[in-house]
């Protein structure tokens, strides 16, 4: 598989204006500074998906609910306890072979581990200071053993389950291919409504020194706002004055195995950057460097409310259809009631505003 994504040499011309904003588009792919306190996402397009994973794995790991929960939990595993795997010296990955066997070294990663907890692997003082750690560890063994064996018992459901799963991965590979091209086309169709605004679709990228975990995995759905003028209202609809917008990076993420298998996912993460200026719906910062220099904040992405249109923009994207998902955007982003959306303070012209009016 060719993962590799050139960030310095491979910029995209045609959307130049984005690269000192938050988010970054590249040849083929694009990544989120800072998303998450200083966690950067990197994503590639979602037209490169088969490049990416395996979709013939991909299925086997995620079409079922005993194996998408034993890879969930086996990735939560591997989140806790690499750090002490890694200060022991090792760099173990916990997993399973394609038949569920453990894989090689599980036992040493155990008992590296344990020695962690118990603080084994340390020079003592004196005699009673081995007992002692390992009384002041049992708690945490405990914990360890506790998640271990629930490990087991997920991994024997998730063989069981994929012994009938052979018959059906025709199907859940066509499934797949169907959720692929809806969205392709879907949002094209959506991109050619208006000249304001863009949607862009990638998915989490894959390096090739690591093993994809399928179930973390998302499908990012990016929406570019070009600058508006939203319409101010109060609780009657009487309008109440003009407000301009500025451009606006809207961002969603669901979660990728949850969409290729067919399944409508309404929960997605949403957040949202607003270049150099201020939206009402979001409370992101005006000002953003990566470095939080000055009166900048090294966090960009704020909360971005839907409101009222929630449920509409929602429930069209967790069907794939992106051309409701657009209206519904569209809707967002021209109508604001002064009244009803919960703010220390109502929406007020400066008294600039006002001379121009």
């Amino acid at each position: 598989m060719n993962l590799k994504i050139n960030f310095e040499e491979n910029i995209n011309n045609d959307r130049l204006h984005l690269q000192k904003t938050p988010f970054r588009v590249y040849e083929n792919g694009a990544c989120f500074t800072n998303w998450s306190r200083s966690e950067t996402i990197v994503t590639r397009d979602f037209s490169d998906i088969s490049e990416i994973i395996d979709l013939n794995e991909f299925a086997h790991e995620t079409a079922m609910g005993d194996i998408v929960a034993f890879n969930q939990y086996l990735d939560e595993i591997n989140n806790i306890y690499s750090i002490m795997l890694n200060l022991e010296g090792s760099n173990y990955v916990f997993g399973v072979s394609k038949k569920y066997a453990w894989k090689p070294g599980i036992y040493d990663a155990i008992r590296l581990i344990i020695n962690n907890l118990t603080d084994m692997n340390k020079r003592a003082a004196k005699l009673e200071t081995i007992f002692n750690r390992r009384k002041y560890g049992e708690y945490a063994v405990e914990n360890f053993e506790y998640r271990m064996k629930n490990l087991s018992r997920l991994r024997d459901n998730a063989k069981n389950a994929s012994g009938n799963l052979i018959d059906s991965i025709d199907e859940l590979m066509e499934t797949q291919s169907n959720v692929i091209n809806q969205i392709t086309e879907s949002t094209a169709q959506a991109n050619a409504m208006s000249d304001k605004f863009k949607i862009y679709n990638y998915i989490t990228n894959v390096s090739e020194q690591s093993q994809p975990s399928f179930t973390s995995m998302k499908l990012w759905t990016v929406v570019i706002v070009e600058p508006n003028e939203m319409t101010i209202v109060n609780n009657d609809g009487g309008e109440l004055f003009k407000l301009p917008t500025p451009k606006l990076i809207l961002t969603f993420n669901r979660r990728l195995y949850k969409v290729l298998s067919g399944q409508r996912d309404y929960n997605p993460t949403f957040k949202a950057h607003a270049l150099q200026g201020r939206h009402p719906y979001i409370n992101s910062p005006y000002l953003w460097s990566e470095d939080g220099i000055g009166n900048s904040s090294e966090y960009p992405w704020g909360v971005l409310c839907l409101s009222a249109f929630q449920d509409d923009i929602v429930r069209s994207l967790g069907k794939n259809d992106y051309k409701s998902f657009l209206m519904g955007i569209m809707n967002w982003n021209s109508i604001y009631n002064n009244s009803e959306i919960p703010r220390k303070r109502k929406l007020r012209r400066s008294k600039k505003e006002a001379k121009l009016s």
